[in-house]
């Protein structure tokens, strides 16, 4: 589905969220900001987003394919999320991150895929770099969804 903009064991890992939620996983992070042309970077990891009533209801499925480990929970500005840091449990590696999402109208559809709208991850990437992560990557990154909203 991705597999042209990331590695495959990702790629295989976002197949296997969207065949056990239905297709209600939503692509987030930086893949989601390359998947759009929005930047042009590598992308090294995955992330990925799911609404809080989806999330009860495949909960119990993804916990059977995944290990789930809570890490946090933010509520800034309009973003309002649970973070989970999960592992594939067959290979025990590719680690990704789950947000679970308590705001119903964070994405857009493309090609039948969920994908994060480009002001949500204008609001995160905002918060990442204001808390001094990574701060390069993040300011390029904002400044190439405000030029990509500007243009809208």
């Amino acid at each position: 589905m991705i597999n042209h903009l990331i590695k495959k064991s990702y790629n295989n890992i976002f197949n296997q969220l969207y065949k056990i939620t239905n297709g209600k996983i939503i692509l987030s992070g930086s893949l989601s900001l390359k998947y759009q042309n929005i930047i042009d970077r590598d992308v090294n990891d995955l992330d990925v987003n799911i609404l809080s009533e989806d999330w009860e209801q495949y909960k119990s499925e993804l916990q059977r394919v995944f290990r789930i480990y809570p890490e946090m929970k933010i509520k800034y500005d309009i973003l309002h999320y649970d973070v989970y840091m999960c592992l594939d449990k067959e290979t025990k590696l590719n680690e990704f991150h789950l947000f679970v999402n308590y705001s119903n109208d964070i994405f857009n559809v493309i090609n039948e895929i969920r994908i994060l709208k480009p002001s949500y991850h204008l609001i995160d990437k905002q918060m990442i770099y204001k808390s001094g992560q990574d701060t390069d990557k993040h300011l390029n990154d904002i400044n190439f969804i405000k030029s990509h909203l500007n243009e809208k």
